[in-house]
């Protein structure tokens, strides 16, 4: 069985430098992918930054080549409305924002979540990232991943009190996919 590890944006710069291909990193334990959030933060194809262009289709090139699905929350769909997209359990808008319904999550994610929710936004709630999402608003879904699929990331200070959170800036040797294995067979810190 494979395990899905979610990567959080921050880390495609540095995957890029190192010319890191996942279909080749993951074989058949892992699987590398995003959640709708983090597809929303990759960089644009027309992104004015060249660099930031580079990045965003390496990372759009790696999560298409081993045709990663990206991780959603559970929800029912409407077989009868194939308009309604994702329905049941809440339906997520292009903004971000999920309408209607609830999240399926463990009790540890809904309570990082519940513990978190004031970050989204900034200070006053409403502060916009350049991705068009909420100031730290893929971090408190990560976090909340956390608890059921590990995070990758480069910023562990974004995700206190989270579940699985890698932290890829103590790789300095090996392949990418290796890291990751050995931070998964490693005993929970208690």
């Amino acid at each position: 069985m494979s395990t899905t590890v979610l990567i959080d944006n921050c880390v495609w710069d540095l995957l890029w430098s190192r010319g890191v291909q996942l279909r080749d990193e993951q074989g058949g334990d892992l699987t590398f992918t995003v959640s709708p959030y983090g597809t929303q933060e990759i960089p644009p194809a027309d992104h004015p930054n060249t660099k930031a262009r580079a990045v965003g289709d390496y990372a759009r090139e790696q999560l298409a080549e081993p045709q990663a699905q990206e991780a959603t929350w559970f929800c029912f769909g409407d077989l009868d409305d194939p308009t309604a997209g994702s329905g049941g359990f809440g339906d997520l808008q292009d903004d971000g924002t999920v309408v209607g319904g609830g999240f399926l999550t463990s009790a540890e994610g809904q309570d990082f979540r519940n513990a978190n929710q004031h970050r989204i936004g900034g200070d006053s709630g409403t502060k916009v990232t350049k991705s068009g999402l909420l100031k730290n608003q893929t971090d408190v879904d990560y976090g909340e991943w956390s608890f059921g699929l590990p995070v990758v990331t480069l910023n562990a200070k974004d995700y206190k009190g989270a579940g699985q959170v890698i932290d890829l800036s103590s790789w300095s040797t090996g392949s990418f996919g290796d890291f990751i294995r050995s931070h998964l067979a490693a005993p929970a810190a208690t």
